[in-house]
């Protein structure tokens, strides 16, 4: 084997383990509600958060305004609730439920949305923070998928 061969060997292997580091090296990081969480071309950001309870719900209910904006020049995004969930301090999620959350919708490029997310929480849960996870797209492969690691704080509720 020449040493050509065994060099670019080498180097794959700091580069891909460079990579799995940048995606899987990195636990949760926490920001501010008023952080603008940036997902390739798309962006998140809290507009704010409440609490309530209807006599006819079982458990409370976290609202969340959300407002997201499409900063591609051409791409729609194709908003899901299921894209942002909650998690409280015991690592447990909380997915948006549709009994009160905003519809599925398409933002087009260049424009942004507000949505009203509701999930239904223990009354026993603290340390509530906002998390996203919608796939991977080109942007993200750039800065590691950070926008699936971050966790906005949200304060109201604390």
């Amino acid at each position: 084997m020449s040493l050509k061969v065994v060099l670019v060997g080498v180097a794959g292997v700091f580069v891909l383990g460079g990579f799995a580091l940048l995606w899987f090296g990195g636990g949760p990081v926490e920001v501010p509600a008023s952080t603008r969480v940036r997902h390739d071309d798309f962006a998140f950001t809290v507009e704010s958060v409440g609490r309530g309870r209807s006599k006819a719900e079982v458990s409370p209910t976290v609202v969340v305004t959300l407002q997201i904006e499409n900063d591609a020049k051409r791409v729609g995004y194709d908003w899901q609730p299921s894209t942002a969930y909650v998690v409280d301090s015991a690592g447990r999620r909380y997915a948006a439920g549709a009994f009160a959350s905003s519809r599925p919708r398409t933002i087009a490029a260049g424009d942004r949305a507000t949505v009203r997310l509701a999930y239904r929480v223990p009354s026993d849960a603290r340390d509530l923070h906002l998390a996203f996870w919608d796939g991977v797209m080109m942007g993200d492969v750039f800065d590691g998928g950070r926008y699936a690691r971050l966790r906005v704080r949200l304060e109201a509720l604390q």
